[in-house]
């Protein structure tokens, strides 16, 4: 889609004569286009952290954005995937700074962006019809905003929206921090076996739609082998919500206990597995003495005995198959 423009410098580099079929053009793209144009659009936008950042206006528009959302913390340890672009909007016709938090694939590839357009004065989102907007691939692909340290709990947390995620790294809140863009692809995440995942879902009240959506994604994940829970704001809204009304602490009073929930749950099943693990294993002991006990032996060396059946039936085999027979060359007298 030749929406999809992001440059370094505003929109004096974006020249072009509008076309009233850019919508249409772009769904009838191929896929691997579109996240081609996504990739494009990576390399060309502004950095928003880190120890070099842009000095440029829609780079700033989308600090004031975040700063707006109650998201002051360091962005020097931010996500790389967090950027300033410029859009172009085929209704209106005219480019806007952007927040873009760009997706990638289980193979580390970026395939798709969630781009939040803005008002360039004030920080907010763009006065247009669909100022939240996803382009490339979305499904399967997954935002990060947070990296666990070796120290950090053994949690993956997946919210909906990145500013949602951020909000939980504004809190202080320490793991595996990803964003789905989009309720409809939490269920694509491809967790390892025991993975532990937290799903903070924003909180609809009522919307039974949207709630079910919720849980039968978390039912999808424990068939695919993690174990997860939900957790939700108490009030309508989401986890930004949250932060910007009631502070940081507040999301930590509900994620906390649930980390320290799910870990200790995986700490029992583990010790149970452990012990039914040497169960196991001393039951195997005794099945084999018992099986000892009631085998014959290979041979005999008094002669005048009979041979059982199982015992000739087992010289006949290592006879045909070694050409040795067992009594000739073991003794366990």
């Amino acid at each position: 889609m030749k929406s999809i423009v992001g440059m370094s410098n505003i929109s004096q580099r974006y020249q072009r004569q509008p076309r009233t079929d850019d919508s249409q053009q772009y769904t009838q793209q191929p896929e691997s286009v579109k996240i081609a144009k996504v990739q494009n659009l990576y390399e060309l936008s502004s950095k928003i952290h880190g120890y070099e950042i842009d000095k440029n206006p829609h780079a700033e528009v989308v600090n004031k954005y975040l700063e707006n959302r109650g998201i002051t913390f360091d962005k020097s340890t931010a996500s790389l995937d967090l950027k300033g672009s410029i859009l172009f909007d085929t209704q209106t016709r005219e480019n806007y700074s952007a927040f873009t938090a760009f997706a990638r694939n289980t193979k580390g590839k970026i395939t798709g962006v969630q781009a939040v357009y803005l008002n360039p004065e004030t920080g907010y989102k763009a006065s247009i019809s669909i100022n939240r907007r996803s382009f490339g691939k979305i499904s399967g692909s997954f935002i990060t905003i947070a990296k666990r340290n070796a120290n950090d709990p053994n949690i993956t947390i997946i919210a909906e929206g990145a500013e949602t995620a951020l909000s939980l790294q504004q809190s202080g809140i320490k793991g595996n921090i990803i964003a789905s863009a989009g309720i409809s692809n939490l269920r694509n995440y491809s967790p390892f076996p025991g993975e532990k995942i937290i799903i903070a879902a924003d909180n609809d009240s009522k919307n039974s739609i949207t709630n079910n959506t919720v849980i039968k994604a978390a039912k999808t994940l424990e068939m695919k082998g993690a174990i997860t829970c939900i957790v939700k704001p108490p009030e309508n809204g989401d986890f930004n919500n949250l932060l910007q009304s009631c502070g940081d602490q507040s999301i930590r009073d509900i994620i906390e206990p649930e980390i320290t929930k799910l870990t200790k749950a995986v700490e029992t099943t583990k010790l149970t597995q452990t012990e039914n693990n040497s169960i196991a294993k001393q039951n195997d002991i005794t099945n084999v003495k018992e099986l000892y006990n009631k085998s014959s032996s290979l041979y005999y060396f008094k002669q005048e005995e009979e041979a059982k059946v199982e015992t000739i039936v087992v010289n006949k085999f290592l006879e045909n198959h070694t050409g040795i027979y067992s009594s000739k060359i073991f003794n366990n007298s």
